[in-house]
């Protein structure tokens, strides 16, 4: 991504920008409807649980719009690690590598460079105006059926700092209800190849 770093206008907090999808079942329109769902995801692993406040989708990324990159979803957790979450259906073909190296890397270099003014931004947020980042965190979220479509080509080597999640309530995602828990919240599996 060879792009002027962005200093404002993250679209944190915004639920009115970008276009609304024309597919209701479209990659773009399942960020959207978990953005809009206002509930986080959530990850238990034993004892320990892991919530996933989403603030922000189709977060803009570079100064120019026509060298725009968006990142899906974007993410902060109670220990103020901000998560850079990238969407896929079960239908996608796009290889993990791929995603990790063409679309989630980048995203994370590129964030690293505007992180201060990022920053700041969310601190104009109520319940943020203190905030630290701690740092970047990485996430390719998709429904299972993706992941064992594509479980020949996922090595450890290429996704060892980038989550692979999978929807816990469904193997497929058809609305936002099919996915959620009883109290709204997004329940998230860890995929291991």
């Amino acid at each position: 991504m060879n792009q002027e770093i962005r200093t404002k206008d993250y679209k944190l907090f915004d639920d009115n920008h970008g276009i609304v999808p024309k597919d209701r079942r479209s990659e773009k329109a399942m960020t959207r409807d978990l953005y809009w769902n206002k509930k986080p995801l959530r990850i238990t692993q034993g004892d320990q649980i892991l919530e996933i406040k989403l603030i922000g989708y189709e977060v803009p990324l570079g100064a120019k719009i026509d060298t725009q990159s968006m990142m899906d979803l974007v993410g902060i957790d109670e220990d103020n690690y901000i998560y850079i979450i990238e969407a896929k259906k079960s239908n996608n073909n796009d290889s993990v590598k791929y995603v990790i190296n063409v679309q989630i890397n980048p995203y994370e270099s590129f964030l690293e460079k505007c992180l201060p003014f990022f920053e700041l931004e969310l601190r104009q947020q109520k319940g943020f105006e203190n905030i630290a980042i701690k740092g970047i965190k990485k996430m390719l979220l998709a429904p299972v059926g993706y992941f064992r479509k594509q479980y020949r080509d996922i090595f450890i080597g290429d996704t060892s700092d980038t989550m692979l999640c999978y929807f816990a309530n469904s193997e497929e995602y058809m609305d936002i209800a099919s996915i959620s828990n009883l109290d709204g919240s997004v329940e998230l599996s860890f995929y291991e190849p």
